[in-house]
């Protein structure tokens, strides 16, 4: 699968930023980009496709600041407080234009209209909805269904 990143698409991205994030070790602030992706997005755009044809990473996107955030408790018990790394914001935008691309990618070669787990918009739910339809469905014709459910307790049932 190539990637092929448009100018259009990094600058839907930057403008997608949420402004009140923190910046990474890189010190770019998600506000800046945010602000000034009319101006950005060509020169976003040239520097993602030149690591995506190269492989390559610049260096400062690689690193972290790690961070402890307070959860609960006592503030004096380091057990209460749980990391957060913040990393480059432009590399967090090239991760997201290349994911939105294998989604597009999957979505349109591998999952099929028959998958409801880890998909946008289909759940648990939207799969009991569509073969509960099919057991009516075949009931209203004459068919005759039958149904084991196999629940969460179902190792009590299974010896």
């Amino acid at each position: 699968m190539v990637i092929e990143v448009t100018e259009d698409e990094v600058f839907k991205a930057l403008h997608k930023l949420k402004t009140d994030k923190s910046p990474g070790p890189d010190n770019v602030h998600p506000m800046i980009l945010h602000e000034a992706a009319n101006e950005l997005a060509k020169a976003v755009t040239m520097l993602f496709r030149k690591s995506l044809s190269e492989g390559k990473l610049p260096d400062n996107w690689k690193k972290a600041h790690i961070t402890p955030i307070y959860k609960k408790g006592s503030r004096n018990d380091p057990g209460n407080y749980r990391p957060v790394s913040l990393t480059s914001v432009v590399c967090k935008l090239l991760e997201t234009v290349v994911r939105d691309h294998m989604l597009r990618y999957f979505n349109q070669t591998v999952i099929t209209k028959f998958q409801h787990g880890f998909v946008r918009g289909r759940s648990c739910l939207t799969s009991l909805l569509e073969v509960f339809e099919h057991w009516t469905s075949s009931m209203d014709e004459g068919y005759g269904v039958d149904v084991i459910y196999l629940g969460p307790d179902s190792q009590s049932i299974i010896r």
